[in-house]
Order: C-alpha cells, then sequence, then structure tokens
C-alpha cells in the first residue's frame, strides 16, 4: 500500500515539474 502512494506521489511530482516546464516553455516561444 505505501508503494502505491509513493508511486502516485512520484507521478503526481512529475506531472506538476512537467506541466510546469511545458507552461514556461509556451510563455517563453509565444
Amino acid at each position: 500500500m505505501e508503494k502505491l502512494i509513493g508511486v502516485l506521489l512520484l507521478v503526481s511530482a512529475i506531472m506538476t515539474v512537467y506541466y510546469g516546464f511545458f507552461d514556461s516553455a509556451k510563455v517563453f516561444v509565444g
């Protein structure tokens, strides 16, 4: 159960970073 929570947190963190990077790149490009 702890592993599942850890995976969810990891995925959430990756999605947050990816979305933040994409948003920053979008602003930088246009």
